[in-house]
């Protein structure tokens, strides 16, 4: 098994760099019977054009909301494991949510390598998650027509911060997985932060998306429009 372990300023460079690569991928003007096909210059890419937020967009940020839940249960139980007593079962319970208490009391040690590769899983989740719908830092931005503001301009701020929330979570985990031995309970109670923090971006995701639901069952020209910054 090859283990990941990296810090959280070079998954960004690699993500980046895997970025880069795909788009240069799918941009190449190669074609069938054309010769191999070759990427397209990653400095000549281009930049990202205006397009509108559909309910599609609100409906897959589900998707990657349950990708981040599962992350944040994967790290409680890493460092929630207990040591295998003689009278022990074989089985393993199929966990789909954590609790706000550390049951055990004979932990073992966290394994570091394993709660770095699943914050390394999480992280460009959470960015994407920003990304789909124009709420992350430095990235797209919302522009939102007046038709949706009253009823939706607030959950869009919400979902903002919410996300940014989630981004503040993964850099308090930094610094307690360099000593995780000693760090069980802190490191479960970030999780079950992300956990809580999941479930309430889940309810406000289904707000968002009935709100806009109902405004282009009203006003069906009305959009609103992910630009660049």
């Amino acid at each position: 098994m090859i283990y990941l372990i990296f810090k959280r300023s070079v998954t960004n460079r690699v993500t980046q760099l895997l970025l880069t690569i795909l788009l240069a991928c799918t941009t190449s003007s190669a074609s069938a019977g054309d010769g191999p096909l070759m990427a397209a210059d990653s400095t000549h890419y281009p930049k990202p054009s205006k397009r509108e937020l559909t309910l599609d967009d609100i409906k897959d940020c589900a998707i990657l909301l349950k990708q981040i839940r599962q992350q944040a249960i994967n790290i409680y139980e890493e460092a929630g494991r207990e040591k295998v007593r003689l009278d022990a079962s074989a089985e393993v319970p199929d966990v789909t949510s954590i609790p706000y208490q550390i049951v055990g009391k004979d932990l073992l040690p966290p394994r570091r390598e394993w709660l770095i590769f699943y914050l390394g899983s999480m992280e460009p989740v959470i960015r994407d998650l920003g990304e789909e719908v124009g709420t992350s830092p430095g990235g797209l931005n919302p522009v939102i027509p007046e038709a949706y503001t009253a009823s939706f301009k607030t959950f869009w701020e919400q979902w903002a911060a919410d996300v940014n929330k989630l981004n503040k979570h993964l850099d308090d985990l930094v610094p307690l997985f360099d000593d995780a031995p000693h760090n069980n309970s802190k490191i479960q109670q970030v999780a079950v932060s992300i956990y809580q923090d999941v479930d309430s971006l889940e309810t406000l995701r289904r707000q968002i998306f009935k709100g806009v639901q109902e405004v282009l069952k009203e006003n069906p020209d009305s959009h609103i429009l992910i630009t660049p910054p």
